[in-house]
């Protein structure tokens, strides 16, 4: 594990220093450690010392990944890697954030989704880059779990197993049934472009139910529907497309989406 971990972070600076792109696209984006080492010089390499990680030999020359990409706002992106999951070897994820051609957040998850078994997060940055948007927006109440999308908290907008609405999903179908529309208004704040969506949807449901959007509200999510925030979106297991708030979050589709939850009961008037 402690050889992956070299690997993955040394992956991130070597493309954030080289410039090295990907192609645009969300399926099986898979490199090749070899590639990545020979795009690393020592002074890159020497970067993760700053993580307190021991420089050794990889030993993983046939290791490859997958990354899902998806741009945030004021020049942030966001990436998921997962390592060797289509053999199924492993249950390995990483979630970074990276800004300014440097990893500022890290999360490295093993067996699944529920245990973070590395954590770095570059405090300054990290504040930085939220007081950034608090001069835009004004003071932000949000957690950090919910203000930046380092937690991965679904493999895509609205993707789940046996039907069941994801966490956030949940969490914002309980708001709706709470009648909190302060909370919700709050998550269009987010950095995440989940919680982002899922607080576009939630407010539009509580209009539904008789709570309207506020001008403001309304403001802000043209906003988000104008800028390059991407949802990722399930095309079955491990397949991904790149969707933007106006094709997925159109009045068509909230309006669907509102009738199938209220005529299951996921939404109800108490």
């Amino acid at each position: 594990m402690k050889y992956i971990l070299i690997f993955v972070i040394s992956l991130g600076f070597a493309c954030a220093a080289t410039g090295q792109s990907y192609q645009d696209k969300w399926i099986q984006d898979s490199l090749k450690v070899e590639t990545i080492k020979a795009a690393c010089s020592a002074r890159q390499i020497r970067n993760l010392i700053d993580l307190g990680t021991q420089l050794q030999a990889f030993g993983v020359d046939d290791q490859s990944i997958s990354i899902v990409r998806r741009n945030l706002q004021y020049g942030a992106e966001h990436q998921i890697w997962w390592v060797d999951f289509l053999q199924t070897k492993s249950q390995e994820y990483f979630s970074l954030i990276l800004w300014n051609g440097q990893i500022i957040a890290l999360e490295l998850y093993e067996s699944g989704l529920e245990d973070i078994n590395f954590r770095h997060t570059d405090r300054e940055k990290m504040l930085e880059l939220r007081q950034l948007k608090e001069q835009d927006f004004g003071t932000i109440a949000l957690s950090d779990d919910l203000l930046f999308p380092l937690e991965i908290k679904i493999f895509g907008h609205w993707c789940s197993i046996g039907g069941v609405p994801p966490t956030y999903a949940l969490r914002m179908l309980d708001l709706v049934n709470e009648k909190n529309k302060a909370v919700l208004s709050n998550w269009l704040l987010s950095f995440d472009p989940e919680i982002q969506a899922y607080a576009t949807e939630g407010l539009y449901y509580l209009e539904q139910e008789g709570i309207p959007r506020s001008r403001q509200e309304l403001e802000l999510i043209e906003k988000l529907n104008m800028i390059s925030n991407t949802l990722i979106k399930c095309e079955g297991c491990f397949y991904y497309v790149k969707r933007k708030f106006r094709e997925d979050l159109d009045k068509k589709s909230l309006k669907r989406s509102y009738k199938a939850y209220k005529e299951s009961g996921w939404i109800y008037r108490e």
